[in-house]
């Protein structure tokens, strides 16, 4: 793809605070799109880190749109894995509101999945999807 993406954020954090992130994010975002790069016409959720907790395991993922419309989603499909590779389950996880993102930005964003919603064996947890994408 030629085009670059740009971090989209929304925040309430000072102007300081709000800066370090923006750079931190965007030194996160310039980084998956090396590993993972995207296409244009395509939208991507990629996992950039998991925290394990007690009661969840937090999710952080970036949402790539490189398309030129404006995509708002309002679930996130979650992956459960088995140690061997293999995906055990999949479900889509309602968002708290729905996140709108730009043409040819990407959105940092993270989710909670409770470890009771587990399926047996599940060795990770991920969101990682792709869709679309111009031949």
């Amino acid at each position: 793809m030629n085009r670059r993406l740009e971090v989209y954020v929304k925040t309430k954090l000072n102007l300081d605070e709000e800066i370090k992130r923006v750079k931190y994010l965007e030194e996160e975002l310039e980084d998956l799109n090396i590993k993972r790069p995207i296409r244009d016409g395509e939208v991507s959720i990629n996992t950039t880190h998991i925290q394990e907790e007690q009661v969840n395991t937090k999710i952080g993922f970036f949402i790539r749109n490189a398309t030129n419309e404006t995509i708002i989603l309002k679930q996130i499909p979650v992956k459960f894995i088995a140690k061997e590779g293999y995906i055990l389950d999949m479900r889509r996880y309602k968002l708290k509101v729905p996140l709108e993102i730009p043409s040819y930005s990407a959105m940092p964003c993270s989710i909670d999945v409770d470890k009771k919603s587990y399926p047996k064996f599940t060795y990770r947890v991920v969101v990682d999807s792709r869709v679309g994408g111009n031949r």
